[in-house]
């Protein structure tokens, strides 16, 4: 009886588990980062829109000029 007990404890931890994160759920997505900043271009004030584009290593500044991470000089981040 023991040994049943065991094997029937042993085959319900190794069951995978779901949860309902209601809105904070992001479904099947693997990748729950931020890819878009406001932010400012080129010098204080110049306010502009920047989007990370992981898979050509390049960022996206006001949905049109690609700029690709080896032209990049300076950045800064604060929050």
């Amino acid at each position: 009886m023991k040994k049943l007990a065991m094997v029937l404890m042993a085959c319900c931890l190794s069951m995978p588990v779901s949860a309902d994160f209601g809105d904070a759920d992001t479904g099947n997505n693997i990748s729950n980062q931020i890819s878009r900043f406001e932010a400012w271009c080129g010098e204080s004030g110049n306010n502009c829109l920047v989007e990370f584009d992981r898979p050509t290593k390049s960022i996206i500044v006001n949905a049109s000029s690609r700029v690709a991470a080896d032209n990049v000089l300076d950045f800064n981040y604060s929050i």
